[in-house]
């Protein structure tokens, strides 16, 4: 994706996808109108840390893309950028790669609140913008707790919440476990179910 002045503002959200799940999609379409962004794109992070036995990360893009398909406004990073994810110049790589001026990471709320231990945690705060999911109004404790761990940089966070209350249930080790028992599959897209296993995934 590209263009030309400010770009359009698109949401990034990262994470293993291992696999992508009805709750990672739902996330993203809470942010697209939440945040009133011209996109949503899920970012596969290529090497997480402290997982291991994780699916190639050729797999894990296209059950992503294949998760994406028939979803408006949403799309699949399908780059793979140098460094740590959750580092300032991996940021600024990804505005200039997509030729937008407007970059807004998409989280839940208890990832947000971890911020303070993110590498290069002064560039993130100074030059991302966060949309964060909260549950049943819980959230702004969590903001005004990590900023004042930040100290004098919490007055540089710039955060929005908004209510995410679907998909409580789906994460992607039940889904694995689900696959490997042969039982049906709920928070899967069937087609990325026909993917994993013509594949072979996780058995």
């Amino acid at each position: 994706m590209s263009g030309s002045g400010a770009g359009p503002r698109l949401g990034i959200l990262t994470g293993t996808f291992d696999p992508v799940h009805r709750g990672h999609i739902a996330l993203a379409k809470a942010a697209l109108v939440a945040g009133g962004l011209d996109g949503v794109l899920l970012m596969v992070n290529p090497a997480p840390e402290h997982k291991t036995g994780v699916a190639a990360l050729a797999d894990r893009l296209e059950m992503t893309r294949l998760a994406v398909a028939d979803e408006p406004g949403l799309g699949v990073y399908d780059g793979v950028l140098a460094g740590e994810p959750q580092v300032a110049a991996t940021f600024a790589a990804l505005a200039r790669e997509l030729g937008s001026k407007s970059v807004v990471f998409v989280m839940g709320i208890d990832t947000l609140a971890r911020l303070d231990r993110w590498p290069d945690v002064e560039s993130v705060v100074k030059n991302a913008t966060y949309l964060a999911a909260r549950r049943g109004g819980v959230g702004d404790a969590e903001v005004a707790a990590l900023r004042q761990r930040l100290g004098p940089l919490g007055s540089a966070l710039r955060v929005q919440l908004f209510e995410f209350n679907e998909a409580a249930g789906a994460s992607s080790a039940q889904v694995r476990a689900a696959v490997r028992a042969g039982e049906p599959t709920v928070d899967l897209d069937p087609m990325v179910r026909d993917f994993i296993e013509r594949k072979g995934l996780y058995h």
